[in-house]
């Protein structure tokens, strides 16, 4: 099973940083874009994963290595100077099972209610977490596992794969198998 610890406090890191960096008007909308800028450049990555664009490694380590490089530079690349056009053109697109346009809302709600500001920063951590779980099931796909093999590797559960996954049902399972229930222990629930 995966130690989702690192990723948790990384979260906790950036929350803590932008918390102090931002006013209380622009830190809900900070998360928000983080959240959506997470997605999109997932969205790219699982998108050359399921097409065969991303090259195969002898095992797990050097699969998490090569993909959070990749990761970095999709989102360096692809992402950076596209994102704030993309929110504006195509806000009401799910990406990632995110919608800005319905999370915006709540951001910024959040700026005068605390309610819905632990909504986003919750929202941060699920889709944090559940981007991460992706990554390394990619990691472990890439490293010749099948799809039951990593998710069992990643979660410590058996599944019988009916279908094949997309980004979305992905994120929505691993946040069923373990997201959840670890975020639960932290204390973050919805």
């Amino acid at each position: 099973m995966i130690d989702l610890q690192t990723a948790f406090a990384e979260g906790e890191n950036n929350i803590r940083v932008w918390r102090n960096r931002y006013t209380s008007q622009e830190y809900p909308h900070k998360i928000l874009i983080n959240i959506m800028y997470r997605a999109y450049t997932m969205n790219f990555v699982w998108d050359d994963f399921v097409n065969d664009r991303l090259p195969k490694f002898q095992n797990f380590n050097d699969a998490i290595i090569s993909m959070e490089r990749y990761y970095g530079q999709t989102a360096k690349e692809m992402v950076n100077a596209n994102l704030l056009n993309w929110l504006r053109t195509r806000a009401d697109e799910y990406v990632g099972g995110c919608n800005y346009k319905i999370m915006e809302e709540v951001a910024t709600d959040a700026e005068r209610s605390r309610s819905d500001l632990s909504l986003m920063e919750k929202s941060y951590f699920v889709h944090l977490l559940k981007d991460k779980m992706v990554l390394y099931f990619i990691a472990m796909r890439l490293s010749g596992k099948t799809d039951s093999q990593a998710i069992e590797a990643l979660t410590n559960y058996q599944v019988e794969m009916t279908g094949s996954f997309d980004y979305t049902s992905a994120k929505n399972a691993f946040g069923e198998l373990i997201v959840d229930n670890y975020l639960a222990q932290k204390g973050i629930r919805f």
